[in-house]
């Protein structure tokens, strides 16, 4: 039992009450030594050590005059088996209790972390999400002749996807370097026309 409990319940009265307090001295020590060992051993000893650590007088005492019984190859100790079989099921539960701790505070710690990584995503988008001028500007700087009206499109399109591009799996790419996706992007824009912004009051990107 050792570290788990190092010491039973033992009350003074009952002892000497008990029959046990009647028998010579020999008797008394040497059953008070064995429920220390069976104590220490969680009650696992086999009769043979119990019979080698007594001697078969003794033993055989103690065994006729019912303090300890014999289950096959094993002795019992009644009354120290209820205190062993509570300290188990203690211990069981602290065990329980232990595991759903470590669960929560494992769940509790990756929650965490992924809250820290999704704001580190968070911070690292808006440092690299320009605004829209920027955006326009890089644009007519790449292809002057370019149809601003669907650069801001594009640019509102992506940044409403989380700054990301849907795919045709109906997953989406993380633009991690918005001026390359841009460049590559342009080429297939629609070419701006006379009326590209008649009826478009405010929209003077140049």
């Amino acid at each position: 039992m050792g570290k788990e409990s190092p010491w039973f319940m033992f009350e003074p009265a009952e002892w000497l009450a008990g029959r046990m307090a009647m028998e010579a001295f020999d008797v008394q020590g040497a059953y008070i030594n064995l429920c220390a060992v069976y104590w220490q051993k969680m009650g696992d000893i086999q009769t043979e050590d119990a019979r080698l650590r007594l001697g078969d007088e003794l033993y055989d005492r103690l065994v006729k005059r019912k303090y300890i019984g014999e289950d096959e190859d094993h002795i019992t100790i009644g009354w120290l088996d209820v205190q062993i079989e509570k300290l188990q099921a203690m211990r069981k539960i602290r065990s329980e209790l232990g595991k759903k701790g470590a669960l929560a505070k494992q769940k509790l710690s990756n929650s965490q972390a992924n809250g820290q990584q999704k704001r580190r995503e968070e911070k690292r988008r808006e440092e690299t999400i320009p605004s829209v001028g920027e955006f326009i500007e890089y644009a007519k700087e790449k292809k002057p002749e370019v149809n601003v009206e669907h650069v801001r499109l594009k640019y509102e399109a992506w940044k409403s996807n989380d700054w990301s591009i849907p795919l045709e799996n109906g997953k989406d790419r993380p633009i991690k370097n918005w001026k390359t996706t841009l460049l590559n992007t342009i080429p297939y824009l629609k070419e701006p026309t006379k009326d590209t912004f008649k009826g478009i009051p405010g929209k003077k990107y140049h």
